[in-house]
């Protein structure tokens, strides 16, 4: 927990060889920025659980070819899990409630 809050930054997106992002237990609001946090290259795991994220959860996702753990519990997410994007992350070991 690092008391962040108001939305993730667009830029996140620039951090070409990030692998790990944790961004739990924060004041996060808005929506996953698809613009950002979906342009990354190379995310093995990434944790937004425990913020204040609404919207739906982006279909772009399914993009995230190199994906093994995302977590988006306990935010305010609303709408269906985009099906046709997350079954196409084949790497993806992990998807906790």
């Amino acid at each position: 927990m690092n008391n962040l809050n108001g939305s993730i930054p667009p830029e996140i997106g620039k951090l070409s060889n990030l692998q790990f992002l944790s961004l739990a237990s924060n004041q996060l609001t808005e929506e996953i920025p698809a613009k950002g946090l979906l342009s990354l290259s190379q995310p093995k795991q990434i944790d937004l659980s425990g913020n204040q994220l609404n919207g739906s959860i982006p279909p772009e996702m399914g993009k995230l070819s190199n994906l093994q753990f995302l977590s988006l519990a306990s935010n305010q997410l609303t709408g269906e899990i985009p099906a046709k994007g997350l079954l196409s992350l084949s790497q993806l070991k992990e998807l906790p409630r």
